[in-house]
Parts: structure tokens; sequence; C-alpha cells
């Protein structure tokens, strides 16, 4: 069909007019993004360059308008062709149909292009098949140049874009192919070409970048490996000189400060096997003071603590008359008694803690009920006047007293009675047994070979006079005795000195039954003692010896008789003991009293190795451990040396030590396993007295010294009096033996 054109090519504005309903909206919407994204390969492109010319595409307010608005015949007359959505919808559009038979009738059909997009194509030319009709009917027929429609049919150029047929790619390929004037099958080649050409240069890009990227990471990695020799150098010089420094002070025996730099070197480096090994046998092979609870805080001095049964409460007699009963635990105070006006000697809770016995500075005793704090029971001993010191026999029926003069009696609680002891004291003590009081005595009819001081003493408990058996003349030839006290199986005496020059002070073990002293306990520490020992005891279960001064407590081996640890403590007075020996209970002349738990220790190994068979050996937890150490090692070692080293490297108190401590305990406990430091910490922190001699042992402590007894050589039978010091049997076989 020839038609004239009104206008040529180059007046054209538009290089096509989309033509389509409001349904199809969408689908033409695609296609102008499609049309004006499109790159011209450039064999084929025009004088218009690499892109199509743009395409018109009607408003939607303009689409049902009556005739044919100015703006669309304007649109018309400059787009060079005609794109039509094909659609049952666009076929039975008014507008559709109009803009069809105008662009026909002034610029002809061969320039009409269309995209499928549903129905199906001359459907109404088969009624038959039930489809609809996608083509408009002056798309099917030609127009003349009135406009009106003839009887000659067209197939119109046509992409489809239903399921199964062209696709998007190349349904908009064939009629940019159109809109250019090209082939389709050149423009399809051309385009694959230009993609694979892009896909090339991508590529190249990616692997050039890809190389970029590796020199990058290459390097990176270098200088990251770099930067981790260089801390681990620094990380390695500063564990070498903190584990310099613990060893220092190991040799100073200070091992809770040697603790805190063992932390900061397997915190550092928990890799760092030395400080492992080294941090873990002294946990298992020492005791360590950790606090129990807070400090429990008095109104004036206090001149006497002591614990109840199970170490559930305790009780501080202070100077102002009044005794306290507290938790040691929570600190909370429990009770107290009714103030008096004389100073409180002593306080002590009677068997199964059923009373409380408080002694005056007067001789005035009196008893109370423990739980309710009324008073059953007060008395006053006859024949005393100001009274220095006091102590209840284990049975809780006598009580020692002794006066300002040295004036000594036993005085029994019920029936009320006195009974007067054949010596004048400066200090004694019950055996565990009630059977024997020793002191410390200046009666000159006493003093045989002393030359400066008291002399020791024995006296039947029950008959109050001096027994004959004789004492080591090296005890009794030291200067001033401060102290003397039994062991738990009373096989030993333990007493206390200071010497006549300032600074020369130590302590001695006096064995009742070989008749010979130990090492002097003394020469064991490495610190200048200038007041003297004032205080000796061993502890309930006979593992451990504390000697007391004005600032510190010294705990000694009772097997090795080597220093395990010290307490400092300002203006410290006197400690005890809980009877599972498990806490140590201080108090100050500040008015100051605090418990103590014994942490750590218990590990036998090294005095257990020389008397087990062969097949027996235990290995030490050090060894058995082997880096890297857990997270929670270093803090269990600063939590019990009470200290940190911060990230200035310097040496800080823990803000709370007794909370630091309960966290690790329980975390520690927390673990489930059979992993070796989860074995050592369930060790750690088990019983004392129920646990095993060494972290990886299978025997216990019973289990052991009945080994022992069955070897039945005398260093064994000495060994099993020592870690069972009430084992009957161990007793009699050991005096079978001296016989």
């Amino acid at each position: 069909m020839s038609h004239a054109e009104d206008s040529t090519q180059e007046e054209y504005r538009y290089s096509a007019f989309i033509c389509c309903s409001r349904e199809d909206e969408r689908q033409a919407g695609e296609l102008q993004r499609r049309l004006a994204s499109y790159h011209i390969p450039k064999q084929m492109q025009l004088s218009a360059g690499i892109r199509i010319p743009p395409v018109f595409r009607r408003q939607e307010e303009e689409a049902q308008a009556d005739r044919l608005p100015d703006a669309i015949i304007a649109a018309l007359r400059q787009s060079r062709s005609l794109i039509v959505i094909c659609s049952p919808a666009g076929a039975r559009s008014r507008q559709v149909t109009e803009e069809i038979r105008f662009f026909k009738q002034h610029r002809g059909s061969d320039r009409i292009f269309c995209l499928i997009v549903g129905g199906e194509p001359n459907a109404s030319d088969k009624p038959e098949l039930g489809a609809q009709e996608c083509f408009p009917e002056t798309l099917r027929y030609q127009v003349d140049a009135a406009g009106a429609l003839t009887a000659e049919r067209m197939e119109p150029i046509a992409a489809d874009l239903r399921e199964g047929k062209d696709g998007k790619n190349n349904a908009c390929l064939k009629l940019i192919a159109g809109l250019l004037g090209v082939r389709y099958d050149e423009l399809r080649r051309r385009d694959h070409e230009r993609q694979m050409l892009n896909l090339l240069v991508m590529g190249g890009v990616t692997l050039g970048l890809l190389a970029v990227m590796i020199c990058i990471s290459a390097y990176a990695l270098f200088q990251w490996k770099a930067d981790v020799r260089a801390r681990a150098s620094i990380v390695q010089g500063q564990s070498r000189l903190l584990l310099e420094r613990a060893s220092e002070l190991l040799k100073e025996q200070r091992p809770s400060d040697a603790l805190v730099y063992l932390a900061a070197t397997v915190r550092a480096d928990p890799r760092n096997q030395a400080a492992v090994s080294k941090t873990v046998s002294l946990l298992s092979e020492q005791s360590f003071f950790v606090p129990a609870g807070p400090v429990l805080i008095t109104k004036g001095w206090i001149g006497y603590t002591s614990f109840n049964h199970d170490a559930t409460r305790v009780v501080t007699a202070t100077s102002f008359g009044k005794v306290h009963i507290w938790d040691p635990i929570t600190g909370r105070q429990l009770g107290s008694t009714v103030p008096y006006h004389r100073e409180v000697i002593y306080a002590a809770f009677g068997p199964q803690d059923r009373w409380l016995l408080t002694v005056y500075g007067d001789g005035r005793t009196c008893t109370w009920d423990a739980r309710s704090g009324r008073p059953l029971r007060t008395a006053l001993a006859a024949g005393t006047t100001t009274v220095e010191k006091a102590e209840m026999s284990p049975d809780g029926r006598r009580l020692l007293l002794i006066d300002d003069e040295g004036q000594s009696v036993l005085w029994y609680l019920d029936p009320a009675r006195k009974q007067a002891i054949g010596s004048r004291l400066d200090c004694g003590h019950f055996s565990v047994d009630g059977e024997e009081i020793v002191g410390l005595t200046r009666d000159p009819d006493v003093i045989i070979a002393s030359h400066f001081g008291d002399a020791v003493v024995l006296i039947g408990a029950r008959t109050g006079a001096m027994k004959p058996e004789p004492v080591s003349k090296t005890i009794t030839d030291t200067t001033t005795k401060t102290d003397i006290n039994f062991s738990p199986d009373g096989r030993h005496l333990l007493l206390c000195y200071m010497g006549a020059i300032i600074g020369e002070t130590g302590a001695f073990i006096w064995d009742r039954d070989r008749r010979k002293t130990s090492d002097d306990l003394g020469s064991k520490t490495t610190v200048a003692i200038m007041n003297g020992f004032t205080q000796c005891q061993f502890t309930p279960d006979g593992r451990y010896i504390a000697l007391t001064t004005d600032d510190h407590c010294y705990l000694f081996d009772y097997c090795t008789m080597s220093r395990i640890n010290s307490l400092l403590c300002a203006n410290l007075y006197r400690v005890s003991f809980s009877p599972d020996s498990r806490y140590l209970l201080t108090c100050t002349r500040d008015g100051w009293a605090q418990a103590w738990r014994l942490c750590g220790g218990g590990d036998l190994r090294k005095n257990a190795s020389a008397n087990l068979p062969k097949n027996s050996k235990i290995a030490a937890a050090g060894e058995r451990l082997k880096a890297p150490a857990p997270a929670w090692l270093p803090e269990l070692a600063e939590a019990i040396g009470g200290m940190r080293i911060n990230e200035k490297g310097e040496v800080e108190f823990l803000s709370d030590q007794v909370k630091a401590f309960a966290a690790v305990e329980r975390k520690v406990l927390q673990e489930r396993g059979s992993s070796p430091y989860t074995r050592w910490g369930h060790w750690l922190f088990s019983d004392r007295q129920s646990r095993t001699i060494s972290p990886f042992a299978d025997m216990t402590l019973k289990q052991y010294a009945d080994q022992l007894l069955n070897l039945g050589t005398p260093a064994a039978l000495d060994e099993a009096l020592t870690v069972a010091p009430f084992s009957a049997e161990a007793k009699r076989r050991h005096a079978r033996l001296r016989q």
C-alpha cells in the first residue's frame, strides 16, 4: 500500500509510537524501558547514535477520549513507526483501533509492528476454537485514504511474548530489528557477539580486580603475620619477665604474690606451658588464705574469737563487755549478749552449740542460750581477781583460768567449784582429749635449766598436779617462751619463743615419743620477725601449724616442716581455726574480725610417693595439665591472690575478692566432662578431708593411711600418724613398734 508521507525521516521526533489499551500499560512501560536502554551494535548504528531515538507512549488519562486528541495526532505524525501491544483488551479498545486507523491512513502499514501479549491472532476467523482475538480490526484489514476499512487482509509483523513463544529478549530484538530496518538474524548475532565481548571484558576486569585483591590480601597476610610475630615476641618477653618475677617471689616464700604474676603470664599467653605448670602446681601443693566473708566490725578491741562446731557461726568477745554472734560468710550479726562492765576475756560455744560460755575480766563466768541469747547461769570464780586468759576443756565441763599474777585454777562449771593448780602459769591449753594441760610457768620451783623466761610444764587436767614427764633442755634453754600447744594426736608439743636479741624468734616441735625437737621453724621464714611469735597452734586436722605475730599469721606444713603461706593482718591479736580446718578466724586490736578460707593445698604427692609401691606412683598436677589453659585459670589465681596486674602493668587489689573467688568457684564446679582441667578444678574445691591425696590419684587420705599401715615400716607408720593423727590403729601399731 502506497501513501504519501507528510514528513521526511529527518523530521520524525519519535522512533515509534506505542499503542496499547489501559490493561496493557505494564507491558508497554516495560517495552519502553527496554527500548530506551538498548545499545545498538556498532556495525548497525544509525546517525542517531548508539541508542534508539525516543519512543512515545501515551498517558493513561488520554486513553478514553471520544476522538483522538490533538497531542496524540501530533505524536502519531512525528512517529516513524507504530508498535501495537496486541491482546484481547487491545482488540476491543476504540482508542487503539483509531490510532491504528490514523497511522495507516497517513503512514501506511509497512511501519507497523505488533507485540502479542495475550489472546490469539485472527481468532475471529475461527469462532469454533473459542479463543479471543488479539488483533484489532483495523490491524487485520487495510485502510483507504479516507480512513475506511477495505476487504483486503494483511498479515502484520508480530513478536510473540506469550509463554512458550519468542520470550522477552527475542521479542524485543524482533521489534528493534524492525525499527532499525535490519534483519532479525543479523541483529541477534551481533547482539550475541556484543554480549560475549562484554562478558570477556567483564571477565578480564574481574580477573584483574581479583589479581589486585590477591596481591593486597597477600600483602595484608604478610603484614598480619609480621604483626603476629611481633606481638608474640612482645608477649613472650613480657611473659618471661612476669615468670621470672613469680619465681623470685616463690623463693621469697610469697606464693600469694607469685600467683598474681603467674596469672598475668597465663592470661597473656595461655600456651606458656612453664607458667601453666607452675600455676597448677602452686595451687595444688600449697594452701592459701582467701576471704570467706566481709570484715566483722565491733566496738572496742576483740580479745577472743571462735567458731561453732560446723563453722556456720562465730563469736567475738570485745573489750566493752559484749559478745556478738555472726554469720562469717554473709557478715550478718545473728545476736549479742547483754553488755557487762568488764571486758570479755573468753567466749566459746559449748558442746553441740547448745550454749555459749563467756568469761569476764573479774572472773565472772556466764552461760547463755546460744539461740535466744537468754542467760542461763552466772557464777564468780572465787580466788581470782583479774583474769587474763581462759580456756574451756573439749567436753565443756571445766575451765582453765589464769590471772594477772599467774595464779591458775580449774573451774568446774556444773556444779560450780574450783580446783587449784600447783603452779603459776603464763598460758595453758588443754589436749584434744581433755586429759592434759600444757603451759608455761615462771615458778622458781619448776624452772631448772632456763636462763631467761618460762619453763614448760605438763599438768593433769583432772588432778591439777604436774606430770613428771621430762622436757628437752633445748626447749627449756630458750629465752622468752610465748606460747605452747598440743598437736591433735597429743604426740607433739609446739612451742614458740622470742629471743633476747630483737628479731631473734622461732618455734620448735617436741616429739614426746622420740624425746627430740624439730628444726627451728623460725628459720624457715625469709622475713625479719621483729616482735616474735605470740601464738602457736595446730590445725584441728593436724595438717598445718599456725604461728602468729603482731601482723602476720604464718602457715607451715606439719609433714615437711616447710612454710606454706602467710597472711598479713595489721594489729593481729589472735587466730582460731574451725573444727573442720577449712576456715581461719582472725581478730585485731582495732575491733575487726574476719573469716578466711583455706583454699588449695592438700596434694600429698611429694610425701606419698616415697612410701607407695612402684605401681602406685602419682603424677603431679602440673605434669598432667597441658597448655593451653582454660580462661578461668588466671581468674582463679587472681581471686586467690587478691590482686591483678592491669593493662598498665600495675598491681592493683581486687575490688571484691570474696565475690571474685565465689564467681570462679561457681564457674569451675559447673563445668562437666572428663577433661584434666575439669577434674583438677573439682578436686581443688572439694572437701579437704574426703578428697583424694592428689588431683589425679584414686586413693583418699584414709586409703593412703591404710596402705601405709600395711607397709609397716617405721617411716610409713610415722607418716600414717601424720596424715591420720586420730587413727587408733596407727597409734597402736606405732606404740608397738617403739617397744
